[in-house]
This record gives structure tokens, C-alpha cells and sequence, in this order.
């Protein structure tokens, strides 16, 4: 891995920490500068209020290297675009129109399992309720059960409930 990917990856982890998924505030910027330079710009004091303001406070906190160590100890790593397992689909959400303010491409995936994402095939999300019932739950697991017994790999962004 090249220096400049070293430090395009570990400006994404700090990116991924400082922002929600799907925030619209540093998708455009990420898009136009890129992760360093975002980061960089981040760190200056030289973006948006509304960025820097909520990131100033997390920044100190966060050790990108230290968290890649401590993910890769337990099986996980952090793809980004560029990546030979990076799906390539994920890039077209940078154009898409945002959905109830919320949009862009992902700044990174953390990933855990031994199998790399674009030899997954056509991988399946099962999607619900943060609120889920307990016929909700069980419902959710008999459709992920018969979607890996057809070969389908279940994926999961880690979010609460289905």
C-alpha cells in the first residue's frame, strides 16, 4: 500500500468516527477534496462552521492507527474506495439525490468475516424497524436463513433492529 492510500485510509477512519452515515455535510467536501484534504481542512479550521464545530470536540479523541490495530485483532478492516473488495456501486450514491437529508457514499465499511466483499456474489440486506417486535425478529431471521441456504450472503450496516 502506497503512502498516499496509508493516509487517505486513516483520514477515513477519523472521517468515519466524526461523521453519521449518510450526513450531507462532508459528503460534498470529501467528494471535491478528497479524505486527506478534508481532514487536513478539518484539523484547520478551515471548513464549514457546522463541520468543524461538531468534529472539533471528537478529533482529540480518535487513533486511527490504534483503531485499525485493534479491529484487525478481532477480524475486521476498513475498506475504502480504491480497494480491490471496495463495491464499486457504492460510488454512485455520491450522485444520488439525498433521502430525507440523508445520502452520499459511504466514507469507508468496516468489515468482519474472512471473505472479501466482491467475492460475495449478490449479497442481501434485510432491513426493518429500530423498534422491532419479537414476530418482526423472528420473521427477519427465517427470511436471512433462506436467503443464505440459497447462497445469498446476508450483509448488516450494524444498526439496531432489523
Amino acid at each position: 500500500m502506497s503512502a498516499s492510500t496509508e493516509e487517505d485510509r486513516l483520514a477515513r477512519v477519523v472521517l468515519n468516527q466524526l461523521f453519521e452515515p449518510g450526513d450531507l455535510r462532508p459528503a460534498a467536501a470529501l467528494k471535491e477534496l478528497g479524505a486527506s484534504r478534508l481532514l487536513d481542512e478539518i484539523r484547520s479550521a478551515r471548513t464549514a462552521s457546522d463541520i468543524r464545530n461538531d468534529a472539533g470536540v471528537r478529533l482529540a479523541e480518535i487513533e486511527p492507527q490504534r483503531d485499525l490495530e485493534r479491529a484487525a485483532r478481532l477480524g475486521i478492516r476498513f475498506i475504502v474506495p480504491g480497494d480491490v473488495e471496495w463495491p464499486t456501486a457504492l460510488d454512485d450514491l455520491a450522485d444520488a439525490e439525498p433521502l430525507q437529508h440523508l445520502g452520499g457514499a459511504p466514507i469507508g465499511l468496516w468489515v468482519r468475516g474472512p471473505v472479501r466483499l466482491h467475492e460475495l456474489g449478490r449479497p442481501v440486506a434485510v432491513v426493518g424497524s429500530r423498534a422491532a417486535t419479537t414476530y418482526g425478529a423472528d420473521v427477519a431471521a427465517e427470511i436471512a436463513a433462506v436467503c443464505c441456504r440459497a447462497g445469498h450472503p446476508v450483509v448488516s450496516g450494524l444498526a439496531f433492529g432489523i
